[in-house]
């Protein structure tokens, strides 16, 4: 089986499209992940995965806070601006939590969460987190699915 093959067929599977962030040094950092998952209810754990030839892989898989951002139907700059743009927040409607970690306005939901664990995923880290406060909307999803945005 090609590496073409499988990520073909995973493409087969519809996701969610998300955008973690975080900040680091009072610097404000995200990328759009659509690998995320619920773990467990009690506690209430959350799970997603990051290339480990990613740039913002060593401030990623050791931010202590960040937040997992679902983002809605009308955000798909909002996913591209976080995976091409390297000022990705310039254009982007955020605001601040306690914390000083970015939240994306009009998500379908934010999941705010502490770092539990960093697992080995092959050519990816698997990112553990416990959620301490989420939200929720009522927009649409913005999904994924065989390569394009839905």
């Amino acid at each position: 089986m090609s590496n073409l093959d499988f990520r073909s067929a995973m493409g087969c599977f519809s996701t969610g499209v998300t955008v973690v962030t975080t900040v680091e040094r009072n610097i404000s950092f995200g990328v759009t992940a659509n690998s995320f998952s619920s773990v467990s209810l009690e506690p209430p754990l959350v799970l997603w995965s990051l290339s480990k030839k990613s740039k913002k892989h060593p401030i990623m898989t050791t931010a202590k806070h960040y937040i997992v951002n679902i983002l809605s139907k009308n955000q798909e700059n909002v996913a591209l601006n976080f995976s091409k743009n390297p000022e990705p927040f310039f254009g982007i409607d955020y605001h601040l939590n306690h914390m000083g970690v970015p939240v994306i306005d009009n998500a379908v939901a934010t999941f705010e969460c502490e770092l539990r664990a960093v697992y080995d995923g092959g050519d990816h880290s698997i990112i553990l987190g416990l959620v301490t406060s989420c939200n929720k909307s009522n927009l649409e999803p913005l999904t994924f699915f065989r390569g394009k945005f839905n």
